[in-house]
């Protein structure tokens, strides 16, 4: 009598990686309770910053040393991206 071949593995459910210490401080437990709104939130704010830091920026001949401020915005504008990506795979 032969042995059967085709044998099937246990299932088991999918590893869920950890989050990092970024993600962890700009994502608190409760955006995963409404992550559309928070979407939505987040996306207009950065938008918002994207808009302003551009702004600062392009008006450099009229602020001066102060044009450099504009990195500010764009930088918040990258971390509220970030997040809204992370909420959108957790959909």
């Amino acid at each position: 009598m032969y042995t059967p071949t085709d044998t099937i593995a246990p299932r088991t459910p999918p590893r869920i990686p950890p989050r990092s210490a970024l993600i962890r401080l700009l994502i608190r437990r409760w955006d995963y309770r409404h992550p559309r709104i928070w979407i939505v939130v987040r996306l207009s704010c950065a938008i918002w910053n994207l808009a302003l830091g551009m702004l600062l920026l392009a008006s450099g001949d009229s602020i001066g040393q102060l044009a450099w401020l504009g990195l500010l915005p764009l930088t918040g504008s990258v971390l509220l991206f970030l997040t809204v990506l992370h909420l959108q795979r957790a959909l």
